[in-house]
């Protein structure tokens, strides 16, 4: 936590030093180097526990050579002076969303969460780090999450609700390629009620095959927002939204060939039950394939129904004037980096 705690002292003196986004990010840019000679000393002097295995011993000290390393995301809202401030280096997640629907791209470069930023203990900011500075009028909720809850990226334009929040985590985490995750919700005014009753399963659904692409059908939901469509096979797991009743994929894009779609509908924020599974197999090579779908109920999904705060989750909501937040993922000087 050594350059979360830094940053955290930072962002807290930096309503008094910078106004604009690019003052804070002259700012800060003097405070990420000012401490890189404090942080190498700390890896350096970290002792590694005596009852490792000596692979493992060696590998570390290859790393510690490198130095740690760390994305980050971190922000101060001040309610006094009315605005927000953020600053992020690499590929965590930051989404903004204002009157009920997301304005991150309003506001935030796509191109601005890279896999290759980062901070380091021995180089400082690797790349570049990035600043914004927003009204508070215009934002009423913010997420910042680490890559290992990706799953919510498929879930845009819309704003979850804490159900929704609950049930995406679980699922994230049944995932052969789950990671830890890291995320916290911020909301600047009342949070909406979950609805009674989760929507239904979209009825009739159907698959059909042609010679180039796979189409799914099946009855709208009322009240609907988006549908969520879901494929799974050996290799793993996609999701696609759309807002119609029917949705085609050219078989180019599908990961494999034989997997499972399911279908659910998303209402007021929340995610609906799943469809059966529409199971699908594509046999052959060339212009000739062996075209089969079936359907087989989808087993029901077990998730809690309130999740108490367990370090995977965190809620903030504001009652201070000015609350600074920072969210920091990766392991910094006591995992000696990736």
């Amino acid at each position: 936590m050594f350059l979360g705690n830094y940053l955290l002292g930072w962002l807290a003196d930096a309503g008094k030093k910078a106004a604009t986004a690019e003052d804070l990010q002259v700012y800060l840019a003097s405070k990420f180097t000012g401490v890189v000679a404090e942080s190498q000393k700390r890896v350096s002097e970290y002792i590694l526990p005596e009852n490792l295995a000596p692979i493992v011993a060696q590998v570390l000290e290859k790393k510690r050579a490198m130095g740690s390393e760390s994305t980050f995301i971190g922000g101060r809202i001040d309610f006094k002076e009315g605005n927000l401030k953020l600053a992020w280096g690499g590929d965590s997640r930051l989404r903004l969303w204002g009157k009920g629907n997301e304005v991150t791209d309003t506001y935030l470069p796509k191109d601005s969460f890279r896999t290759m930023e980062r901070w380091s203990t021995h180089k400082g900011v690797v790349g570049r780090f990035h600043t914004c500075v927003l009204p508070l009028r215009v934002i009423d909720r913010i997420l910042a999450y680490s890559d290992g809850f990706s799953r919510l990226d498929a879930i845009s334009h819309l704003m979850p609700q804490d159900s929704a929040i609950d049930m995406l985590m679980h699922e994230a985490t049944q995932e052969p390629s789950s990671d830890d995750i890291s995320f916290m919700e911020v909301v600047m005014n009342s949070v909406p009620k979950p609805r009674a009753q989760r929507a239904s399963a979209p009825s009739q659904p159907l698959l059909h095959l042609d010679s180039n692409e796979i189409a799914l059908g099946w009855q709208g939901v009322p009240g609907c927002e988006h549908y969520e469509i879901e494929y799974s096979s050996e290799n793993g797991r996609r999701h696609w939204l759309t807002k119609t009743d029917s949705w085609r994929l050219p078989f180019s894009l599908l990961p494999g060939l034989a997997g499972a779609f399911r279908i659910r509908p998303w209402v007021s924020g929340e995610p609906g039950e799943w469809s059966p599974q529409l199971n699908f197999s594509l046999a052959g090579q060339g212009a000739t394939h062996s075209l089969q779908a079936s359907e087989t109920p989808a087993p029901m999904e077990q998730f809690p129904e309130q999740v108490v705060s367990n370090g995977h989750r965190l809620e903030a909501r504001l009652v201070a004037l000015a609350v600074v937040l920072g969210v920091i993922t990766g392991l910094i000087c006591s995992a000696l980096l990736r």
